[in-house]
């Protein structure tokens, strides 16, 4: 049995919040209530706000063990020694990001409710793969809506791979990043979106053969902490 680098649990999104005091609270309560992820998701501010959000949730997050994420900014994940990147079709090619940041980011690529491009991250080295929105989400509202078959499709697609993994759900340079290992999750649909984690961390695992776990969903902060 292999480990993987995602843990089970509740993923949250963060809201397009200017006030980082709010987002820092909102964080820390979202924890406490069983946050396990989170992504930090700023498509419309500058780059100096996502940048200064980014170093005030890293050391929150490390703090709280919630694995912290950056979507489409690899270069500040591994500056403010985030745990990973997220990316879409429009960013810097997933191959490309994995030769540059190494093996220890982690990443994962929008599938959007394309199986061929999730066969092409998978092929490029990503950890996991995300399909949808599978439903109607606030945080995505014009996002391509793929249907709840495709996830079957998907699991399939990871248990064909070379180091397979099981579908899971969300959607500096010289500091290492935050290393962790978490129980092998059961497939688990999504309120937004789903992905598939398939890339083993190195060692072996600590725990005994995998057993079901509950479904986890994906939530944005703003609509479940204020």
């Amino acid at each position: 049995m292999k480990s993987l680098r995602f843990p089970t649990g509740l993923y949250g999104v963060t809201p397009e919040w200017d006030d980082t005091d709010r987002l820092l609270k909102a964080v820390r309560d979202a924890a406490a209530g069983g946050m396990r992820s989170l992504q930090l998701r700023r498509k419309n501010v500058p780059d100096a706000v996502r940048a200064a959000q980014a170093r005030a949730l890293a050391p929150l997050c490390r703090e709280l063990g919630v694995v912290f994420l950056i979507n489409d900014d690899w270069r500040l994940a591994l500056d403010v020694g985030a745990d990973g990147a997220h990316v879409g079709r429009d960013d810097e090619s997933l191959a490309h990001i994995r030769r540059e940041a190494g093996p220890d980011l982690i990443l994962g690529g929008s599938s959007y409710d394309d199986l061929t491009r999730a066969r092409e991250l998978l092929d490029a080295g990503a950890d996991y793969i995300a399909f949808g929105a599978m439903f109607a989400s606030t945080v995505k509202p014009d996002t391509v809506r793929a249907p709840l078959s495709i996830l079957t499709e998907a699991r399939r697609l990871a248990d064909e791979r070379d180091r397979p993994g099981p579908p899971w759900s969300p959607s500096g340079a010289s500091r290492p990043p935050m290393r962790r290992s978490w129980p092998r999750p059961a497939p688990t649909p999504s309120p937004s979106s789903r992905r598939c984690s398939r890339r083993p961390a190195s060692g072996p695992p600590p725990w005994p053969a995998p057993r079901p776990i509950p479904p986890t969903p994906t939530v944005s902060l703003d609509r479940h902490v204020q």
